[in-house]
């Protein structure tokens, strides 16, 4: 393009010094990479401290608050409905 002489060189040295940076940073990520391979290998695994406790007594839904709950949460979906049709038949004239 129309560049001068020094503005190509100028251009050049940034673009080489952005390539040495760039290829320090992808260094010391490989190094790490390979660090935590190392350390993965040398991973011994999970170790139980406590086992687990089975309880006696079997956990069983609670209908009355499931039935509560989707009984409000209908009124609540209800009430939107009717909110969102009259919105949308008043914005219809």
């Amino acid at each position: 393009t129309g560049l001068s002489e020094g503005a190509k060189q100028f251009q050049n040295s940034l673009l080489l010094s952005s390539l040495i940076n760039e290829r320090s940073t992808r260094n010391s990520l490989i190094d790490r990479i390979s660090s935590l391979k190392v350390d993965l290998m040398n991973y011994k695994g999970f170790e139980v401290i406590t086992p687990a406790i089975t309880s006696n007594a079997p956990i069983k839904p609670n209908k009355k608050l499931n039935i509560l709950i989707a009984g409000v949460l209908g009124l609540f979906v209800g009430i939107f409905v009717a909110f969102f049709l009259e919105f949308w038949q008043k914005g219809k004239s």
